[in-house]
C-alpha cells in the first residue's frame, strides 16, 4: 500500500495495489502515528488541528532519531569493545615456556704426571757403597688432641741425596704431584729397614753422606679420620764416617 499526504491535516490518500491496479484510499492521520505517539491527539486543549498534528510529527522525528542514535552508539561501543578486544588478543605475547636448566656434572681433573728426569748414573756412580754409621730413631704424628701416635712396624728407607731424589722431594712430597714410574736402577742404592710395635727403628753399617730419611704412619680414629691414612714423612740428614744419628721423624 502507498500513502500519499495531502493537505488536509487528518486525512492522507494512499492507493491500494492488488494485482498490479491501484485503488485510492482515505486514510485518517491518527492511522498513521504510532500508538505510543497518540497521547497529546487525544487530549483536548488549546491547540488546533494542525498545531497538534505538527507537535506530534516533530515528536515522532525526534524520537525516531533518537533511538537511531541510541541504536548507533550501542552498536558503534560495541564494535569498538570487540575490535580492542580483539587487537589486545593479537597484540599480547605468549608466555614463554619454561626452560629446564640441566645440571652439568664436571669429570674431575687426573692429575697430571709429572715426568722424572732421566737418571743420572753418574751422581750415583760416585756414593759410598761402605760405611759404619748409624741412623735410629722414632717415627710418630701428633694427633690434633696432642696425643703422639706412632708408626708401628712400618718399613722405612734411605734415599741417597741426588738430582734425582731431589725432584722426587720437591714434586711428590712437597707438593703433592705424581711423579712417573722410577727408575729400577734406583732399587740398588736404597736401604730398608722397619720399626716396632713402639716405633722405634735403627739403619746400620750406613755410609756417610747425605739422604732423605722416609716412613708411613697410619693413623685413623687417633688422627680424626673415618677411615685409615697413610701418612707420610720425609726428611733430610746428614752422616759423617762412624757416627750414630739420632733422629724422631714426625709431623
Amino acid at each position: 500500500m502507498v500513502l500519499f499526504k495531502f493537505g488536509h491535516p487528518k486525512l492522507a490518500f494512499g492507493f491500494l495495489s492488488h494485482n498490479f491496479s491501484f485503488y485510492p484510499v482515505c486514510v485518517s492521520h491518527k492511522e498513521l502515528i504510532p500508538p505510543d505517539q497518540t497521547r497529546n491527539l487525544t487530549q483536548e486543549d488549546s491547540y488546533s488541528d494542525r498545531d497538534r498534528a505538527t507537535v506530534d510529527i516533530s515528536d515522532l522525528k525526534t524520537t525516531t532519531t533518537s533511538n537511531r542514535s541510541n541504536s548507533y552508539s550501542s552498536s558503534h561501543s560495541y564494535s569498538t569493545r570487540t575490535s580492542t578486544s580483539s587487537s589486545t588478543k593479537i597484540h599480547s605475547q605468549p608466555t614463554p615456556p619454561k626452560t629446564k636448566i640441566r645440571k652439568v656434572h664436571k669429570t674431575p681433573k687426573t692429575p697430571r704426571v709429572v715426568k722424572r728426569i732421566p737418571f743420572p748414573v753418574d751422581e750415583y756412580d760416585e756414593l759410598s757403597k761402605n760405611g759404619n754409621s748409624t741412623v735410629k730413631g722414632t717415627i710418630y704424628v701428633v694427633a690434633p688432641n696432642g696425643k703422639k701416635v706412632y708408626g708401628k712396624n712400618t718399613r722405612l728407607y734411605l734415599n741417597p741425596v741426588t738430582s734425582y731424589s731431589k725432584q722426587w722431594y720437591r714434586e711428590s712430597y712437597l707438593n703433592g704431584r705424581k711423579l712417573s714410574k722410577a727408575d729400577p736402577r734406583l732399587y740398588n742404592y736404597l736401604r730398608f729397614t722397619a720399626s716396632n710395635d713402639k716405633g722405634k727403628f735403627g739403619f746400620y753399617g750406613v755410609p756417610s753422606g747425605r739422604y732423605y730419611i722416609i716412613g708411613i704412619v697410619r693413623c685413623k680414629d687417633e688422627c680424626g679420620y673415618s677411615t685409615t691414612k697413610n701418612i707420610r714423612i720425609a726428611k733430610e740428614i746428614t752422616v759423617s764416617p762412624n757416627e750414630t744419628v739420632n733422629i724422631e721423624l714426625s709431623k
